[in-house]
């Protein structure tokens, strides 16, 4: 037997069903919004995804095969996506907005959950509202990250992509609404050599840090300030 591998991200809204785009109101935020609270959180290390029509006993040979990048890819440090917070703060440096950096990046399994609704934040991060004054929450965050590849069998049928999976919601904490929500994954095709775990993978280190940058550049063009 044969299976479809589908990854899906663990998305603010929740996995049961998938949120559509919600721009962000330029009025909204000018009238409504009186201080942000900027808020962070990474993916821990990297992954490998194969893809495609692959049977239970081929992801076993593409899980060994793929064993030494596996390994690498999960010691990545992809902290870096944390400089997102300047980012954001350069371009609210030209609007009257008022923002709190939270300091700490949140780790998104502990924060509590805040149930399932269309239109509406699973997480809830009222403790910061009375922690730090803010009436609204600004979520960046680094789904997942790493390197994917399509198969069949345990043929691969494409060369390595690095891909970086990522999200943004500004979040009313009156009611956890979404005011404003994207949501994106993109790639970078890895360039030869590619298989060079001798050298710790140079390629394929500096591909996934390049999506991480690219990915995040298009989450902060979304925002309206």
């Amino acid at each position: 037997m044969r299976i479809l591998l589908i990854i899906l991200p663990f998305l603010l809204i929740g996995c049961a069903h998938v949120q559509e785009p919600i721009p962000m109101e330029g009025q909204y935020v000018t009238s409504k919004v009186k201080n942000i609270g900027i808020v962070v959180s990474t993916a821990q290390g990297g992954n490998f995804v194969p893809f495609g029509n692959i049977g239970l006993l081929d992801l076993a040979v593409i899980a060994g095969s793929n064993s030494q990048l596996t390994d690498h890819l999960e010691a990545l440090d992809v902290t870096e996506f944390q400089q997102i917070t300047e980012m954001v703060t350069q371009k609210f440096q030209h609007s009257d907005l008022q923002y709190t950096i939270i300091p700490t990046p949140v780790a998104w399994d502990e924060l509590p959950s805040n149930g399932e609704k269309q239109g509406f934040a699973t997480k809830d991060f009222s403790q910061f509202k009375q922690e730090y004054k803010v009436d609204h929450i600004l979520v960046l965050r680094l789904v997942s990250v790493g390197v994917k590849r399509s198969y069949y069998s345990i043929a691969p049928t494409s060369p390595p992509t690095a891909y970086a999976s990522i999200e943004g919601a500004l979040i009313s904490l009156k009611d956890h609404s979404l005011k404003w929500y994207y949501s994106d994954e993109n790639v970078v095709t890895i360039p030869d050599p590619w298989d060079e775990p001798d050298l710790k993978f140079p390629n394929v280190t500096s591909s996934v840090y390049q999506i991480i940058n690219t990915a995040s550049e298009t989450l902060v063009d979304d925002i309206k300030s």
